[in-house]
């Protein structure tokens, strides 16, 4: 591209193959922070997003309706598994929690790092790939088939792929 007149659509672009990026791979680029939503506690807790960089807090309602915060001397955190995984510690049993949906709350950091450099180099040649295909296929002109992604784009994630649990 040798004009800015494409560098916001550009941007969206790379957004977008980001996004999508972080979506088949089941995991965080950058550190982001999200919230997960369980109706109890179980044996293992499976993190949906990878790689787990740390668990914030957990959180839950106990059986007098009481939102409480675990102490986390009660769990370990695995960021070393994918997906990573929290779970009892040594001679520690879970609270009781109330009958109800969405009783214990995990707030977690899954990402590389704090800056895109962060990201494993195949994902970022993966997502440049993806805006390149993006940018020179915007435009559709009636009978001709949408190009299909290049294959590279599927090898280069293939690694990355968390398995769905």
């Amino acid at each position: 591209v040798d004009s800015t007149a494409d560098d916001t659509y550009i941007d969206g672009l790379i957004q977008a193959a980001r996004m999508h990026v972080e979506s088949v791979t089941r995991r965080a680029l950058v550190n982001q922070t999200w919230k997960l939503y369980l109706d109890y506690f179980t044996e293992y807790m499976r993190i949906p997003r990878a790689p787990l960089q740390s668990v914030d807090s957990i959180e839950y309602v106990d059986s007098d309706g009481v939102t409480k915060t675990l102490s986390s001397s009660v769990y370990t955190v695995d960021t070393d598994s994918e997906p990573g995984l929290i779970y009892l510690a040594y001679n520690q049993a879970w609270p009781t929690v109330r009958s109800i949906d969405k009783a214990v709350t995990i707030t977690f950091v899954a990402g590389y790092g704090d800056d895109a450099t962060d990201v494993p180099e195949p994902i970022r040649q993966a997502i440049m790939l993806l805006v390149g295909h993006l940018y020179e296929n915007r435009e559709i002109a009636a009978p001709v088939a949408l190009q299909q992604v290049p294959m590279a784009f599927d090898a280069l994630l293939a690694p990355y792929r968390v398995v769905r649990f």
